[in-house]
């Protein structure tokens, strides 16, 4: 469902591509985390930077 509304809201490309795949190493709060912070991103470098203070999975 993440991985859906990721690609509604930036689009299919390389970038949410990447994020789609480190998912699945996601917890379920991670998950819950990031459905919350969705509604308020605007752009993938955002959602990017939200993924590595948040998480500690994205490089």
């Amino acid at each position: 469902m993440i991985a859906s509304m990721t690609r509604h809201k930036f689009g299919i490309n390389n970038d949410t591509q990447m994020i789609e795949e480190k998912l699945l190493a996601f917890t379920i709060e991670q998950l819950e985390e990031l459905a919350e912070a969705l509604l308020e991103l605007s752009e993938v470098a955002a959602l990017n930077k939200w993924l590595a203070t948040s998480s500690g999975i994205c490089d």
